[in-house]
């Protein structure tokens, strides 16, 4: 199978006056860019997006890699 990498830019925008959002800007900057990633990641494979995006499909199939992954491809 080929593999071709392919990226979208999510954008979080916090609602400063919210006691939860407040919380997670004051995170360090990376943390909370770890943290927003792995949310949506559990959104993205535990809510179905994935299964419903790729079904019926017979030609291809969308699915997470990681930037390692990805970056190992490109070196190839």
């Amino acid at each position: 199978m080929i593999s071709v990498p392919h990226t979208i830019t999510f954008v979080t925008d916090f609602n400063e006056s919210h006691p939860a959002a407040r919380q997670l800007v004051n995170m360090e900057p990376k943390e909370l860019e770890v943290w927003l990633i792995a949310a949506l990641k559990t959104m993205i494979t535990k809510e179905g997006w994935l299964e419903k995006a790729n079904e019926g499909s017979h030609f291809a199939e969308l699915r997470l890699a990681t930037k390692e992954e990805v970056n190992d491809n490109s070196n190839n």
